[in-house]
C-alpha cells in the first residue's frame, strides 16, 4: 500500500513539473480568441469569487472581468472595457471566415466549449466545422448566405449572478465604439439572425412576449 502511495505521488509531481513548464503550461481560465483577417488577438482577464461557506476561500469560482484587444499590425492595446466588470463575460463573439462551400458564417468559438458555460445537454461542434450548416441555440440562420463582408463588430454577453440579469454589448473589432443595446432577465431568450443581420430578444412578461431587434 504505501509503495502504491509512493508512486501515485511521484505521477502527481511528475505532471505537475511537465505541466508547469515554459511548452506545456496554460492557463485554463483565460479564454484567447484570434481574428485571422484583421489580425486581432483577445486575451481575457479574471477575477475570483469566494463560493465558500460565509465567503471562507475554500472554494473559489473564475469570472471574465474584461478582455485586452491586441492590434498585432498596429502593435496596440485597449481594454474593452474602461474598467473591470463585476459580472461575469459569459460570451466573447464575432465572425471569423466566410465558408464558401456551404455558405455559413465560422464564429471564433467552439461551441463544444462554450456548451457547458450556458447549461445545453446536447449539443455539436460546429462554429469550426466548415463542414456542418445547421443553427445554435443563440445562431440563427446560418446555413446557405449570400457572400457578404464580415461584419466588423463584436458582440457581449454579460451575466450577473446577483440580479440573474443578462446585458448585451456591441462594439467593433478594436473595442471601439461600446454600446449597450439591452438588458434582460435569464427567462427570457435571445439569438443572432445572420440572415437579417438582427439580433432579438424575447422577453417574456406573464404569458405574453415582447420582441425586441436591433442590428447586427
Amino acid at each position: 500500500m504505501q509503495k502504491l502511495f509512493s508512486i501515485l505521488l511521484i505521477i502527481f509531481y511528475s505532471t505537475n513539473i511537465i505541466l508547469a513548464g515554459d511548452i506545456y503550461w496554460y492557463n485554463y481560465r483565460v479564454k484567447k480568441y484570434y481574428h485571422n483577417d484583421n489580425n486581432i488577438l483577445f486575451i481575457s482577464t479574471y477575477a475570483y469569487d469566494n463560493t465558500g461557506i460565509f465567503g471562507s476561500n475554500d472554494v473559489k469560482k473564475s469570472r471574465i472581468t474584461n478582455y485586452l484587444i491586441y492590434d498585432v499590425n498596429k502593435n496596440t492595446k485597449k481594454y474593452l472595457f474602461d474598467k473591470e466588470r463585476s459580472e461575469d463575460i459569459v460570451l466573447l463573439l464575432f465572425e471569423n471566415k466566410f465558408n464558401d462551400k456551404y455558405g455559413n458564417i465560422i464564429f471564433n468559438i467552439d461551441y463544444t466549449e462554450e456548451a457547458y458555460t450556458y447549461g445545453y445537454d446536447k449539443f455539436q461542434s460546429i462554429f469550426n466545422d466548415e463542414k456542418k450548416c445547421i443553427s445554435e441555440p443563440y445562431i440563427f440562420n446560418n446555413c446557405s448566405l449570400n457572400k457578404r463582408p464580415l461584419n466588423d463588430k463584436i458582440l457581449i454577453l454579460l451575466f450577473d449572478d446577483d440580479s440573474d440579469l443578462y446585458t448585451i454589448y456591441t462594439s467593433k473589432l478594436d473595442g471601439t465604439d461600446l454600446k449597450l443595446i439591452i438588458q434582460f432577465s435569464e427567462d427570457d431568450d435571445w439569438h443572432l439572425d445572420l440572415k437579417n443581420n438582427k439580433i432579438r430578444v424575447f422577453i417574456q412578461k406573464g404569458i405574453k412576449s415582447n420582441l425586441a431587434e436591433f442590428e447586427w
